[in-house]
């Protein structure tokens, strides 16, 4: 036969599962996993946060449960990953360099938005396949394949240009549409193909999806 407990302690306690726990020892589990994301983002600035398993592991925590009940604004998990998010609801902060960087380049891309940088440009700013990397995950920009990066919202605003062309359409004809070259048309089409956009047909010419 157990004890009844006082019910202002009951009150303080949560559920996770199997396990019982007070709201103070989860709100020091939640503690303890925003120092170690602090800590992994100033040890590793371009990754997106520590996994779910090292975090566990790191924090010594029975079940990964807990840590998942811990998990309170403004990280999240994403990908089975401990993430920080920004207000806009994207991934946090570039250390500061790689954001200058991104920041030149949108300045380029303003004015021309599918005219991606060349291998030299991206080199001239810093810009390696890890910072892209890290600059896609925390979106702020859109890396179609290895260094071909666009704006965020350019594959929305290829749809709008290319809806206007007779259909189907060749690549050939994209390409001149939106002012680019080959080397981002042809990234960019497939992308459109996955997120289902436009429909590739059997001569490769594509067509928007919709009635035309």
């Amino acid at each position: 036969m157990g004890v009844p407990l006082p019910a202002a302690q009951v009150a303080r306690l949560s559920r996770v599962d199997d396990w019982l726990l007070t709201s103070e020892q989860l709100d020091q589990i939640s503690r303890q996993v925003q120092q170690l994301v602090t800590e992994h983002r100033r040890r590793h600035p371009l990754e997106t946060g520590p996994s779910v398993a090292s975090a566990v592991q790191e924090l010594k925590l029975p079940d990964v449960r807990l840590l998942e009940a811990a998990v309170r604004t403004p990280l999240s998990l994403r990908d089975g990953r401990l993430v920080l998010i920004d207000a806009s609801g994207r991934m946090g902060d570039l250390p500061a360099a790689v954001q200058r960087a991104v920041d030149e380049l949108a300045a380029d891309l303003a004015e021309a938005p599918f005219a991606a940088p060349d291998a030299g440009r991206l080199n001239a700013l810093g810009l390696d396949h890890r910072s892209l990397a890290a600059a896609h995950r925390a979106g702020r920009l859109l890396r179609l394949a290895d260094q071909v990066v666009l704006l965020p919202g350019a594959d929305q605003l290829a749809v709008d240009v290319l809806a206007r062309l007779e259909q189907p359409f060749s690549a050939s004809e994209a390409r001149q549409a939106l002012g680019t070259s080959r080397r981002v048309v042809l990234p960019l089409l497939e992308r459109l193909d996955r997120q289902g956009h436009t429909l590739r047909l059997p001569d490769n010419r594509r067509r928007i999806r919709g009635p035309q």
